[in-house]
């Protein structure tokens, strides 16, 4: 008997399924996360009281849980700003494709705002950090200047990243789930800025963790193998690294038929 996700909602046959690192496990072939086994054979009857899919499987349901805070990060919930903030970057960095499964609530505002807020964060701790450790080439001036304009280039990166992103996703067949979701991902991704306050290795760490981020969010957003997801990430990378060794070529074949050219004229005028 085939079960479902309770992570993406997808129908998870157990006889195709591919198996989990533990015990009795299966792999969601939609989003990849473990899961338990569902039971072969017929349904157990449902449970008195109960509808739901727990019943069905034969487990009495779960409490329901809170109505704004049911699918994705806690930002989008009802508890204090400062708890949602640290509770939605635990949940982010530990479980990315779990946390961001869910289409969230409406609207682009709630991982704006998150993106906003760890965006601007992870800038001022890169700043400090270079003005500190002296690695920074800008003034005093500059860097303040700088931290002043973080937000609104913050706000610039997550749009232009974000589109780029579902340009390339789009052109894998990867973006089934409209642009919301793409950015919601790259947004809540800027929790990877939380380890910019390490020293010397923070700056490292957060590039890494953020592809960590994106890889698993992406392919659980939009329902998509991670490979593909990976690859919607590295493509605008890729690109541009074909264009430079492209001018590169040019350039170099240009200045040698100069050379050519010029060695021809001296041979012509030797003779």
């Amino acid at each position: 008997m085939a079960g479902f996700c309770p992570y993406c909602g997808a129908e998870v046959d157990p006889a195709t399924a591919a198996p989990g690192g533990l015990p009795n496990t299966v792999l969601c072939p939609v989003c990849g996360q473990e899961q338990d086994r569902p039971a072969l054979g017929p349904p157990p009857p449902p449970l008195p009281g109960g509808d739901g899919l727990a019943s069905l499987l034969g487990r009495p349901e779960p409490p329901p849980p809170p109505p704004t805070a049911e699918q994705g990060p806690a930002w989008e919930g009802d508890e204090g700003l400062l708890k949602r903030l640290w509770r939605s970057t635990w949940q982010v960095m530990g479980h990315p494709g779990k946390t961001l499964a869910g289409p969230g609530r409406p609207g682009l505002s709630w991982p704006l705002g998150y993106g906003l807020v760890l965006g601007t964060l992870s800038s001022a701790l890169t700043l400090l950090w270079g003005l500190v450790l002296g690695e920074s080439t800008l003034s005093s001036r500059g860097a303040l200047w700088l931290l002043f304009l973080a937000p609104l280039i913050t706000l610039a990166g997550l749009f232009i990243k974000a589109g780029v992103l579902h340009a390339m996703l789009f052109i894998l067949g990867g973006a089934k789930n409209g642009f919301k979701a793409t950015f919601r991902v790259n947004a809540y991704g800027e929790a990877a800025g939380v380890l910019a306050l390490l020293p010397a290795v923070g700056t490292a760490a957060v590039i890494v963790w953020n592809l960590v981020i994106l890889t698993a969010g992406l392919a659980a957003a939009h329902g998509i193998g991670k490979g593909r997801a990976f690859m919607a990430i590295l493509l605008p990378a890729l690109l541009v690294l074909l264009l430079a060794l492209l001018a590169v070529t040019l350039l170099g074949l240009t200045a040698l038929m100069a050379l050519v050219g010029e060695l021809g004229k001296a041979g012509g005028l030797g003779l």
